[in-house]
């Protein structure tokens, strides 16, 4: 009788590409035979094609501060990552030590609809990406300078690392705006000031 009831693994590698077998045994196309056809025919699909791009954008957004006689509102800065492959969208907000508040990951990877219609037709709804009624960020709402509407909350965008800067204005042939400043808060300008002078203890 059998004894051994596990199944066979359809997953391998063929000359250090990793291939998948078929039903009846016999292996798929390794990965890089498929990209190189589809390169020739110049059809490669965009999740390929742009797999693995990320833009990198700095951007701040106000908190109000109730029962403090030091601040009102404080601003936390937070980095907005767009995945070029579904142009989905992920907010973390570096950690800093002491914070006293929640940071990490503000919004998780996700397709992210504007809170604002934009007042278009049924038709053109379908045209641009509108799903159910909601028309989602996409590559082209990402500038230094504008504001995304997310949960109730408005991210400032403010700065672009080096890749974004050069992946807009030279593949997709949008012009970034200049960099701008953050504005600075009192628990900030406080925090900085009892960083200088805290006391160096002797080694």
């Amino acid at each position: 009788s059998k004894r051994d009831f596990r199944r066979k693994s359809t997953l391998g590698y063929r000359a250090g590409v990793p291939v998948a077998d078929g039903e009846r045994g016999k292996p798929v196309s390794p990965v890089r035979t498929v990209v190189a056809s589809l390169k020739a025919n110049g059809t490669i699909p965009s999740w390929m094609s742009l797999d693995k791009k990320v833009l990198c954008f700095s951007a701040y957004f106000e908190q109000d501060v109730h029962h403090s006689r030091l601040e009102d509102k404080r601003v936390r800065n937070c980095e907005v990552y767009m995945y070029l492959e579904d142009e989905t969208i992920q907010i973390v907000e570096p950690k800093q030590m002491n914070s006293g508040i929640p940071q990490g990951v503000l919004v998780k990877r996700q397709q992210l609809p504007k809170s604002k219609d934009a007042g278009l037709s049924d038709s053109a709804k379908v045209m641009t990406g509108k799903l159910g009624g909601h028309e989602f960020y996409n590559l082209y709402d990402m500038n230094i300078g504008n504001d995304l509407h997310i949960f109730g909350r408005v991210y400032h965008l403010f700065d672009c690392d080096t890749f974004t800067r050069q992946f807009l204005e030279e593949t997709v042939g949008v012009t970034l705006n200049d960099t701008e400043a953050t504005p600075e808060d009192a628990h900030t300008i406080q925090r900085e000031e009892m960083q200088r002078s805290k006391p160096i203890r002797p080694s």
